[in-house]
């Protein structure tokens, strides 16, 4: 006969499930953290050529942030759009000798 009442088992299917699910969650989480070198070497690269970008704009510009590198017409505009709550963006790219370093493996957020 079938019963629609529920049984004191029944919970053990679901708690099972979700054990597992976290179990395999934790497993792939720990081997996406394992850098390989080539990773490594590459995003060392980035950092070194992007570091020294930098440095020259110090150099030329005498400002750290990137809208003060800005025309003064520019940085004036852009001041008024963060002065209103506005968020003011510029996807910027790293380049070594003109060419787009590649992260194999990883992504850089500039």
């Amino acid at each position: 006969m079938y019963s629609l009442k529920k049984t004191r088992s029944d919970w053990r299917r679901p708690t099972a499930f979700g054990i597992l699910c976290f179990g395999l969650l934790v497993a792939f989480a720990a081997a996406a953290a394992e850098l390989k070198q080539d990773t490594i070497q590459a995003f060392d690269q980035y950092v070194k050529v992007t570091e020294e970008e930098r440095a020259v704009k110090m150099r030329k510009y005498g400002a750290f942030l990137w809208i003060d590198s800005q025309e003064e017409a520019l940085r004036h505009q852009f001041h008024e759009r963060l002065a209103r709550g506005e968020v003011v963006t510029k996807r910027l790219e790293t380049r070594d000798d003109n060419r787009s370093i590649r992260i194999p493996h990883g992504l850089v957020h500039h």
